[in-house]
């Protein structure tokens, strides 16, 4: 692991735990940012209300209608890319052309189920994977550890069945 990805890792968890610690339940972005070693700005600040009062991920296009203020496209893009980077919001791709995005901050790990005929997407908690990890890892060739996953259910929810 390179001396970057170090101080990434330590940032987040440093941001981790002084969200946990904190009482109450407002998320102050200006020090996560600061705390991921990310650039503060207004346009990465307005990014991230949009995501915490999301209920479901969304696409850059909902992040960019549902903006208090007008960005340029380009500026959407790269803010997603570095706050997706400095790990404060999460990218999952569900399937279809483009990611969706949500806050990874004050969220415990979860995953989705999506329906294929709608597009509803429902949270799935209390991922219990450490079992499957054992799996994955005593089957893999080339593999001696996981840090992360991502897991993602596709159906027919039941409004569309």
């Amino acid at each position: 692991m390179g001396k970057r990805q170090e101080r990434v890792i330590a940032s987040v968890l440093r941001l981790w735990y002084s969200f946990f610690m904190k009482t109450s339940p407002r998320i102050d972005f200006k020090d996560a940012l600061r705390g991921a070693n990310s650039k503060v700005t207004p346009g990465r600040i307005a990014i991230l209300n949009v995501l915490k009062k999301s209920t479901s991920p969304v696409s850059v296009q909902q992040i960019s209608e549902k903006l208090p203020v007008k960005l340029n496209q380009t500026t959407i893009y790269r803010a997603i890319e570095a706050l997706s980077l400095s790990g404060i919001i999460r990218k999952i791709d569900l399937g279809e052309t483009g990611s969706r995005y949500e806050l990874s901050m004050g969220t415990t790990h979860h995953h989705h189920i999506i329906c294929k005929k709608c597009g509803k997407i429902e949270d799935i908690k209390n991922c219990d994977s450490d079992e499957l990890e054992k799996l994955v890892l005593k089957k893999s060739v080339s593999f001696s550890s996981i840090q992360d996953h991502s897991l993602e259910f596709f159906g027919v929810c039941k409004k569309c069945a």
